[in-house]
């Protein structure tokens, strides 16, 4: 899944931001991806630094990698 890839690619990177992902999900909107990011910051998995353009999302430090 989506969501899937998006921890996978924070496990081997340790920040991204929305367009990093962009490459990984041809023909998915940013929207689309955005949803998937704020539902994983909402269930704890990634933790969201930043506001707007300078939003830098990472693995929850809490979480065993």
């Amino acid at each position: 899944t989506r969501q899937k890839k998006i921890l996978e690619h924070l496990r081997a990177c340790p920040q991204a931001k929305i367009s990093d992902f962009f490459s990984f999900f041809e023909g998915i909107s940013s929207k689309t991806i955005q949803r998937d990011l704020q539902d994983l910051v909402e269930r704890s998995f990634l933790r969201k630094d930043g506001e707007k353009r300078w939003t830098m999302y990472s693995l929850n430090s809490a979480l065993p990698r």
